[in-house]
């Protein structure tokens, strides 16, 4: 069996390229069976290395997040589809936030702001782009390094689970996010995980 699908997530987990064979929307069954274990492998791999307990893993946002990647790849570079077809193909995630779903999503999600940059540089009012960006911001943990509005991002989520908390302060302080980290919900946890490194971290924090 040819696994287009499966060897485009294992290429762009691996070595964070998208290697696509043709113009395939479909995905067959069997493929996105396949596809389940290795985005739990994956997960359960990561999870070694997670600050205090990880969330359980979300095989429904796992899943969306990776089909969603996956077609948004095909997407910026075969557009036989009409403006409006984009919402059809589109799909919101429809299951419960929380925190095993966005830590699960973000196996691929993490993606999503490359290929939003790619997607602008190619059309910059391209309408594929809100429907992603819309999406990121439910996902925002695998947003953080992308120019998302904060106040259209809900932390409640973030900061209910010590696991994530940590996981969203880290990737905040790499990515040297001022706004975020200065952001009333999110700035406390930056500050305690920064203590007498700020200089050397991150000097932009606010008193």
């Amino acid at each position: 069996m040819t696994t287009y699908y499966l060897n485009m997530l294992q290429h762009l987990y691996e070595r964070e390229e998208v290697i696509l064979y043709c113009n395939l929307l479909e995905i067959p069954r069997e493929e996105k069976i396949a596809a389940q274990l290795f985005l739990q492998n994956m997960y359960e791999n990561e999870c070694w290395d997670y600050p205090h307990k990880a969330p359980a893993f979300n095989a429904e946002a796992a899943a969306w997040a990776a089909q969603t990647v996956y077609l948004a790849a095909q997407l910026m570079l075969y557009r036989d589809n009409k403006p409006g077809d984009l919402q059809t193909l589109m799909q919101p995630y429809s299951g419960e936030i929380n925190a095993g779903a966005l830590l699960s999503a973000d196996l691929f999600m993490r993606f999503m702001p490359d290929v939003l940059v790619h997607l602008k540089m190619i059309e910059f009012d391209d309408a594929l782009i809100g429907i992603l960006e819309g999406f990121l911001k439910t996902f925002h943990y695998s947003g953080v390094k992308y120019n998302l509005n904060l106040d259209e991002l809900d932390f409640n989520v973030v900061i209910k689970n010590d696991c994530l908390t940590q996981l969203y302060v880290n990737r905040i302080i790499k990515e040297k996010k001022v706004r975020l980290a200065n952001h009333p919900a999110l700035a406390p946890y930056v500050k305690a995980s920064i203590g007498n490194y700020r200089k050397e971290l991150f000097n932009e924090l606010v008193e």
